[in-house]
């Protein structure tokens, strides 16, 4: 993907978050001096079922197959994810949740985000490891095959 449109697509996400569907989790993250990490994302709900139309476009079945909501993430420049709620099969009838749901469970996660994040190496020693080469892996021991076995009398 192109950087600009990179960029473009970030500033969206931030977005779903400050001004959207995503609103709890705004500000939700928050490192121990105070300073907030930006969180975008994408919110989703499916009430998925099982429609069967007549003649005339008329609904003359329907069934639950399952519910979900999800919210897909990003904190800051590094980090992502996703938060699924799931209900399978004609349980799901029963749930209405939107994917509201999924932001709060990331905003009540959010602390032990911004823990993570704390802890992480910062980006240059990621990506000077990374540069490394990797070492070479040592060649696979291969047992030595045995012959087939063979019966000793012919079958009947």
């Amino acid at each position: 993907m192109r950087p600009e449109i990179a960029s473009v697509l970030r500033d969206e996400l931030i977005g779903v978050v400050e001004t959207g569907t995503g609103r709890r989790a705004f500000r939700a993250v928050r490192l121990g001096d105070g300073a907030v990490v930006p969180v975008g994302g994408k919110t989703g709900t499916g009430d998925n079922r099982y429609q069967v139309f007549g003649p005339g476009g008329r609904l003359i079945e329907s069934r639950v197959i399952n519910r979900t909501a999800t919210f897909v993430f990003l904190i800051g420049d590094r980090f992502y994810g996703t938060v699924t709620a799931f209900v399978p099969g004609q349980a799901a009838a029963q749930y209405g949740f939107t994917s509201s749901l999924p932001v709060q469970i990331f905003k009540e996660l959010a602390p032990a985000f911004a823990a993570l994040i704390e802890d992480a190496p910062p980006p240059d020693l990621v990506a000077r490891a990374n540069s490394r080469p990797l070492p070479k892996a040592p060649a696979p021991r291969i047992a030595p095959s045995s012959p087939p076995e063979t019966a000793d009398s012919p079958s009947t």
